[in-house]
């Protein structure tokens, strides 16, 4: 339990502007979507919009790396 709490801290931004650019870092697809939406919900469009394409961005990322490993294999 202690080595996730630590690990997690020592990935957290000291410089960090706001929680959740540190939640944009570590790839918190859940925490994006859901702020996205709350958002969205409060007629906030451009934060919505915002975090929508933080999401794209990750997965477009994360889309990136499987393939390169897949070619690799």
């Amino acid at each position: 339990m202690c080595s996730i709490f630590c690990e997690l801290l020592t990935t957290l931004q000291k410089d960090a502007s706001t929680p959740a650019s540190d939640l944009e870092d570590m790839q918190s697809l859940m925490f994006l979507i859901e702020d996205g939406d709350s958002h969205n919900r409060s007629g906030r469009l451009p934060m919505a919009l915002k975090r929508y394409v933080a999401v794209q961005k990750v997965r477009d990322a994360r889309s990136y790396r499987q393939s390169k490993a897949e070619a690799l294999s």
